[in-house]
């Protein structure tokens, strides 16, 4: 009976790894910045990227430079 118990428990590991071997970095919020993919520096100032924004999910009303969100960006003003 315990057999069970221990095979069980190894197959929902092994699946939790697979699911973390798909996700894309942009999946995990705590996952640092990568230049050129999430952001760029120009003049000084950080940039993001569309893909960055896109993956955050929301316009944060800054009027972003390549927000995807222009519909929540023209409601701002």
């Amino acid at each position: 009976m315990l057999e069970f118990f221990k095979r069980k428990s190894r197959k929902a590991e092994s699946s939790k790894e697979v699911a973390r071997q798909n996700e894309s970095p942009s999946d995990d919020l705590n996952a640092p910045l990568v230049q050129g993919t999430h952001f760029y520096i120009e003049n000084g100032n950080y940039v993001f990227t569309e893909y960055y924004l896109k993956n955050r999910g929301y316009c944060c009303g800054n009027r972003c430079r390549h927000c995807p969100y222009p519909d929540a960006e023209s409601k701002d003003q």
